[in-house]
């Protein structure tokens, strides 16, 4: 199959075209990810504004109810799994204290195979990667309507901290802003940098990539990541020297040793806003 065209200069690749340089432009197309998984996204999204079924429906579990076509649907009475959240659903009652976010589908099965989010009182919410329009939109109604923070679980990298600048500011579109779906209080959980080191985990850091330095560059002039904790967050990921995905951590594996994580890191107030 041919490789598709890429996007005009608009929209996700404007923004970055502006302070990369054409060869690194070049070297990402020609690993095809980036800049070819923001065509997937664009694909997604056109997907979903149409109201064409796919996989990127919103899936979630916990103390949530929820009103679609006549019928009420409780999340915290649909088993040990995730279910799916309508399109046409409409919030009655939730009464969880936040809602926790996992960029990855494996981890939130995994918490919701524990049920932790029972333990924390927490609405678990699976984005499977990049937040489309329906999960951004459900998650605004919940801060509005129950004035719910929102706790973001991702991988620690580049593309990780780009998921919460999403959340912060309703777009996918780098550097722009949706008041509409923008959350005002988005709390970045982890996995932050430095954490696989404290866990003894260091196994699963990747090796640094150079393309890694042009994107933080451009994500540190986002407003959302001009405040200090986020310069020495950035700091501290490059002097990690790597990368690392939440679904490598072992911490999952083991119910009681995920608790004290979550646990740890809700309680001490350890995230990033």
């Amino acid at each position: 199959m041919a490789r598709p065209a890429p996007l005009p200069r608009t929209l996700f690749s404007t923004a970055y075209s502006r302070q990369w340089t054409p060869a690194g432009l070049r070297m990402l197309r020609s690993r095809g990810g980036f800049i070819d998984g923001e065509l997937d996204i664009f694909r997604s999204l056109i997907r979903n504004e149409q109201a064409v079924h796919s996989d990127d429906l919103c899936v979630a579990a916990g103390p949530l109810v929820l009103l679609s076509d006549g019928d009420e649907i409780d999340y915290s009475r649909q088993g040990r799994g995730l279910t799916v959240i309508p399109r046409d659903g409409s919030v009655l009652r939730c009464s969880a204290r936040g809602v926790l976010v996992t960029e990855s589908s494996v981890i939130a099965l995994r918490l919701a195979e524990m049920e932790l989010w029972k333990r924390f009182r927490m609405l678990l919410v699976s984005s499977r990667g990049l937040p489309h329009p329906q999960t951004r939109s459900l998650l605004r109604r919940l801060q509005d309507q129950f004035r719910l923070p929102i706790y973001l679980l991702a991988d620690n990298d580049t593309w990780g901290y780009f998921i919460f600048s999403v959340l912060k500011r309703g777009t996918l579109a780098p550097g722009a802003s949706d008041p509409k779906r923008a959350l005002k209080d988005v709390r970045f959980l982890g996995v932050r940098a430095g954490d696989f080191a404290e866990l003894g985990e260091e196994r699963c850091l990747l090796r640094w990539e150079a393309l890694w330095d042009s994107r933080l560059a451009a994500m540190s002039r986002y407003p959302c990541f001009r405040s200090r904790s986020w310069k020495a967050e950035f700091r501290r990921f490059r002097e990690q020297n790597g990368k690392a995905e939440i679904a490598a951590l072992r911490v999952w594996h083991d119910r009681r040793r995920a608790s004290e994580y979550l646990s740890r890191k809700l309680t001490s107030g350890e995230w990033l806003t």
